[in-house]
């Protein structure tokens, strides 16, 4: 393999570095080339296999997936909850799931300015919500970007060495089954009162289930969802069968009964 030693810009030179022909290919979602990201890997060596996935932009290794994102992209995916999602698809499927943090090369290389931090810590803040992630997800490792050429550098060094990812439709098919679990229970959690894209991981931090749910008292709740009218609302939806409740795909309103029998079975 050929290796360039030579910088330009104060950038690390990728496009004349090679490497290891037997370790090249990097399995990348079909959206991810809408960035430039794709090319300069290309460029750098890498064997770049096209796919949609389901799971994270970039399959490196059997064993590490990634997920990018901008800072834009990761304030927004923080704040919708989207991000808590995805963290769960990849740390239930791929033993080193990766967050990547790219920044714009011709901006600093900071998560805010020093004037948008604040004085006291509150539970909406960018580095409190980082916190928390690192901390529901202990497999996740967060890696900070400075650019999509230092990108390339850092994938080159993580597939050093490492068998590529199985390509074939059959690993594919693979990966979104074991998924689909998860997604499932989300789902279904998601369709419970109180419970919303902003707090659904609360839940499955403490439940491995949706029958322990239905069992939990309304104090377990609280202290789960850490919202007493999130939990009440929960709380009363699994032990109340009598209600009526407007279906927003249907004019026509429906019983929380109907609703609540999907759910009922798990109390037994």
């Amino acid at each position: 393999a050929v290796v360039s030693t030579q910088s330009t810009g104060g950038e690390e030179d990728t496009r004349e570095k090679k490497v290891d022909p037997q370790f090249d290919k990097v399995v990348v979602d079909m959206r991810e080339f809408r960035s430039s990201l794709p090319s300069i890997l290309h460029k750098s060596g890498l064997d770049l296999i096209p796919k949609t996935i389901e799971i994270g932009d970039y399959v490196l290794t059997p064993e590490i997936c990634v997920e990018r994102k901008s800072i834009s992209d990761l304030i927004g995916s923080l704040a919708s909850g989207r991000l808590f999602q995805q963290c769960t698809a990849m740390c239930s499927t791929y033993r080193h799931p990766v967050l990547l943090i790219e920044f714009d090369e011709s901006k600093g290389f900071s998560l805010q300015n020093y004037s948008e931090v604040g004085d006291s810590v509150t539970s909406s803040s960018l580095q409190t919500q980082l916190a928390l992630l690192t901390i529901h997800f202990p497999k996740l490792r967060l890696l900070w970007s400075q650019s999509e050429y230092t990108t390339a550098s850092m994938f080159r060094e993580l597939k050093k060495g490492k068998p590529d990812p199985d390509t074939t439709a059959s690993s594919t098919s693979i990966v979104v089954a074991r998924s689909e679990f998860d997604r499932t229970l989300v789902s279904s959690l998601l369709e419970l009162p109180g419970v919303s894209q902003k707090n659904y991981f609360l839940l499955a931090r403490r439940y491995h289930s949706l029958s322990a749910v239905a069992r939990s008292s309304l104090d377990e709740l609280e202290s789960a969802l850490e919202s007493k009218e999130n939990a009440r609302k929960l709380f009363e939806f699994l032990n109340k069968e009598e209600a009526v409740i407007a279906d927003k795909s249907d004019v026509k309103p429906i019983s929380a009964k109907t609703k609540y029998a999907k759910f009922k079975r798990f109390r037994k």
